[in-house]
């Protein structure tokens, strides 16, 4: 860009222009084009690559509030299953560490408290993990 600028100089200075600076000039510019050219599809590559990863990551975010939805009707109809009711306390943290809800941020939370209180019911080994994750959920920090 400097030898263009000291080009477009030079030939006002000179008050007009051999045909071997203009051909100097128009040499600059398809250079100066081409690598522009080449920087905006570098770029283009570039953004497509991010588009592509932000598609993966809501897709992803989507079969998380997915399978947390049908874990929740399956404790509708087994609310003693331990297993079930860690996950969705587990689940539940997961999404919201995310930025992401099933439901409502209350509802959340109050559902993930129904599952915390089954499973230390149920007398899980898990309890001090499970402190932890509704710790998070309910905005205290230890």
């Amino acid at each position: 860009m400097k030898r263009l600028g000291a080009g477009v100089l030079l030939i006002g200075l000179a008050g007009c222009a051999t045909k071997g600076q203009v051909r100097l000039i128009e040499g600059e510019l398809r250079s100066m084009r081409v690598e522009t050219a080449r920087r905006d599809s570098v770029r283009a590559a570039d953004l497509a690559a991010v588009i592509r990863l932000q598609q993966r990551i809501m897709d992803s975010l989507s079969e998380g509030r997915e399978a947390l939805r049908t874990l929740e009707r399956h404790l509708a109809g087994h609310p003693d299953d331990m297993e079930a009711n860690y996950l969705g306390v587990e689940w539940t943290y997961h999404l919201h560490l995310s930025g992401v809800v099933a439901h409502t941020r209350a509802d959340d939370v109050k559902l993930a408290r129904s599952y915390a209180a089954a499973y230390e019911k149920g007398r899980g080994s898990q309890m001090p993990l499970i402190k932890e994750w509704m710790d998070f959920l309910e905005g205290r920090s230890r």
